[in-house]
């Protein structure tokens, strides 16, 4: 690499050589972004099913934004920058996705520009609706019945006459001796 300036010197140094004393000015072909992209979302917490504004700014013009869930990455979408760098759209939150922690992502397709903003994924309860309402049961609804009581009492009842169908069979049995 040749130097440049007056004090400009070329220096060749082998894998592991060390030279001490020496200011190096390096120079890259890749401009910083003039401003950074940004990212927000409509909600800071919602339940999988459930469908969130996006809006982000700063990106290149005309350009293709691919959304993505992360901690484990799971694609939301894309959106088009308009011609100021601004996206705007909806994404749903996959169904498949666990409760916790977790960002949305916005990465550009050709400049490589990212922005990401926090998001808190919240478990689905009492049925909750895709749509985002919730499933919590504070209005009043009562909770749909489930579990296993019912089949559990006719197991009861089936093993009790079988043991009460036994008992008057050996009994039968006996008493005809």
């Amino acid at each position: 690499m040749a130097g440049e300036g007056p004090d400009a010197d070329t220096i060749d140094l082998a894998a592991g050589e060390v030279v001490e004393g020496v200011d190096i000015t390096l120079a890259t072909d890749c401009e910083p972004p003039a401003v950074t992209p940004r990212l927000q979302v409509s909600v800071t917490s919602a339940r999988p099913g459930e469908v969130i504004d996006v809006t982000g700014e700063n990106f290149q013009p005309g350009e293709t934004v691919r959304l993505e869930l992360h901690s484990t990455p799971m694609p939301l979408g894309q959106l088009t920058a308009d011609a100021a760098g601004r996206i705007a759209g909806s994404v749903t939150i996959p169904t498949n996705v666990p409760a916790g922690a977790h960002h949305v992502v916005a990465i550009g397709a050709s400049s490589a520009f990212e922005a990401s903003v926090a998001l808190t994924v919240i478990p689905l309860q009492g049925g909750a609706a895709p749509n985002g309402e919730s499933g919590d049961a504070e209005a009043g609804a009562a909770l749909a019945a489930t579990g296993a009581a019912a089949p559990t009492i006719l197991v009861a009842v089936a093993l009790g006459l079988l043991v009460l169908g036994g008992f008057l069979t050996r009994r039968s049995v006996f008493s005809r001796r």
